[in-house]
């Protein structure tokens, strides 16, 4: 799924730049101002992915609808893991009503960030990269 020429470069950091999404397009310093942020919300995810989805539709964008589904993937994965890390708002602009805990320290957010921005480069990039010149020189000592 991952190997090839598809999860290039471009690819990769369109999924970063999703992922980052939320807190991107609203910025906040503190957790009562990511409870109130309408980005880190349902319906920001539902305009997402309507929009990313519509725009895998246009191939003259170079998006295609399988990229669209994996940058709402990444989308997702930030409200799950703010969820987790203090609580979102999940129906903000419409409910106050906040969900979630912190699971997660906030002296850890800085290294699993870390930790799960290596994950997805090894992911997208370095391991079939890997595999690419692996079976290269495998090809090339073989008699």
């Amino acid at each position: 799924m991952f190997a090839g020429t598809y999860w290039n470069g471009p690819r990769s950091l369109f999924l970063a730049a999703c992922g980052a999404a939320p807190d991107v397009l609203n910025p906040h310093l503190s957790i009562a101002a990511r409870h109130a942020s309408w980005s880190h919300g349902l319906p920001a995810l539902a305009m997402a992915a309507i929009f990313l989805l519509a725009a895998g539709r246009m191939r003259k964008w170079g998006l295609d609808t399988r990229l669209a589904a994996w940058g709402t993937a990444a989308y997702a994965a930030h409200l799950l893991c703010d969820a987790i890390s203090g609580g979102i708002s999940p129906l903000y602009p419409f409910g106050e009503t906040v969900v979630g805990k912190y699971y997660v320290h906030p002296s850890l957010w800085l290294p699993l960030d870390m930790v799960c921005a290596l994950t997805v480069y090894m992911t997208m990039s370095a391991i079939p990269r890997w595999r690419r010149g692996r079976s290269g020189a495998e090809a090339g000592s073989t008699p």
